[in-house]
């Protein structure tokens, strides 16, 4: 649900010779030719680096190559068992994303890189099982937490966070919340967490259950109603006036206070930001 971008692009080609420098010249010329003879993309280098845009056209042409035909095979062994499994720069490849420390699938876990292990998981937009020439290619693949990737396998979704058509998440999706009793500030089973989204994001919603998910954070919507009346708009400008030291602005200070502000663009640094955010524009 949460849109992602490279922080730089401009070693990518260094990366990509890094990948390749150990494989077999013959079998990197078997990709190029057979790309040359399947896609309008010529080479395999142009696949690896092509934008999302681009990995449209490639999956449109890759429709047209039947699984049986001459060379198929040997390219989806080579790129699966070779340059995925044993020649894709992982911890290269995480480091190159922009403030990247959360699931942009569900914008619910963690998928941090720690000194001893990882994480998060590296799920292909487009499966390698069918798209095997785009097993490497770095628009292709997204970081994602551990359950997204188990829920989605090797099925295909509607989003990819790289899709360049959508520039931010309130494009895609907004939460709001239904109130049933009068109670709910102190019983947050009377609130109900909705959803309202794009068209394009309805698989992705269905296939990571993303509304029974959500309407496990009613806890963390009711937290943000509450705080909401203790702490008026005057109280949070108080804040702001009395320490001048602690918060640069308004927004700083309803950080601390919500987890966000409603005009918060850290989308993937924090859990359930853009859910606390959709929240707390609302009124009560």
């Amino acid at each position: 649900m949460i849109p992602i971008k490279y922080k730089n692009t401009n070693d990518f080609e260094e990366m990509y010779d890094n990948m390749v420098s150990g494989c077999n010249h013959s079998k990197i010329q078997m990709l190029d030719n057979w790309c040359a003879q399947n896609l309008r993309v010529h080479r395999f280098k142009d696949v690896v680096l092509a934008g999302f845009d681009t990995i449209l056209e490639i999956i449109e042409d890759h429709k047209n190559v039947k699984t049986d035909s001459i060379g198929f095979g040997s390219v989806k062994t080579y790129m699966t068992n070779t340059m995925y499994k044993n020649r894709f720069p992982r911890d290269e490849f995480i480091r190159h994303f922009d403030d990247l420390q959360v699931c942009p699938y569900c914008n619910r876990n963690y998928i941090n890189t720690l000194s001893d292990y990882n994480l998060y998981e590296l799920d292909h937009f487009y499966p390698e099982s069918e798209f095997p020439i785009l097993a490497v290619s770095f628009y292709n693949i997204v970081p994602c937490c551990p359950s997204c990737n188990h829920h989605k396998s090797a099925e295909k979704i509607s989003y990819s966070p790289h899709d360049t058509r959508y520039s931010d998440a309130d494009q895609l999706m907004k939460f709001a919340y239904h109130i049933s009793d009068i109670d709910f500030l102190k019983n947050e089973k009377s609130i109900d967490i909705c959803m309202y989204y794009d068209p394009i994001m309805k698989d992705n919603v269905d296939k990571f259950d993303l509304e029974e998910a959500y309407n496990f954070h009613k806890k963390e919507v009711q937290d943000i109603l509450k705080k909401k009346r203790l702490y008026s708009d005057e109280y949070i400008s108080s804040l702001l006036y009395n320490f001048p030291d602690l918060f640069n602005d308004v927004d700083d200070v309803k950080h601390m206070v919500y987890g966000t502000s409603a005009n918060s663009q850290e989308l993937l640094t924090e859990p359930l930001s853009k859910l606390k955010k959709d929240i707390l524009r609302l009124e009560i």
